[in-house]
């Protein structure tokens, strides 16, 4: 089973430049940000919520790039999904299935200036780091919807009842 949650939005410090030679200007990861001498200043800046983009993308982009309104939960979300699924189906045969097992996969994306969506990686170890305040919102609630889901599924296997529906 594969199930799908919103994460967060990674900005950098500084507008972008693709003529700037600074990586910091071009790689959102905190680690290559945390370089940047106004991180101390912006760091609640550098992670929004899905929703504020939305809202951003709401305000700045929708009309003039003629998008549908909420792209970023409605068009984005189907595209990340859609990406996902051929991800796991082409390696599915390849999966590990134990029950009482799971794994929480970190994907990243990014939107290229004609709002086309890239996976960059998908991490099988993500960081679960709570140092702003998105992160303080978004992480424990993807740990423990993931611990609810699991413990959901391990318990039903066990007892031979139907996955579906699942209450979590």
């Amino acid at each position: 089973m594969v199930f799908f949650r919103h994460g967060y939005v990674r900005l950098t410090c500084d507008p972008y430049d693709p003529s700037s030679d600074d990586l910091s200007a071009h790689l959102t990861n905190q680690y290559m940000q945390k370089k940047n001498p106004l991180y101390n200043e912006v760091k609640e800046e550098t992670v929004w919520s899905m929703e504020r983009f939305n809202d951003y993308v709401n305000e700045k982009f929708r009309a003039v790039r003629a998008l549908p309104q909420d792209w970023v939960l409605s068009v984005f979300t189907k595209r990340m999904q859609q990406i996902m699924t051929q991800c796991f189906l082409a390696v599915r045969p390849k999966l590990e299935r134990k029950l009482g097992y799971f794994d929480l996969i970190g994907c990243d994306f990014m939107i290229d200036e004609d709002f086309k969506v890239w996976l960059l990686e998908m991490n099988c170890n993500p960081a679960l780091h709570t140092n702003c305040q998105v992160l303080k919102e978004v992480v424990p609630s993807v740990v423990n919807e993931t611990l609810d889901l699991t413990i959901e599924i391990f318990n039903k296997c066990r007892k031979k009842q139907s996955l579906a529906p699942l209450e979590t």
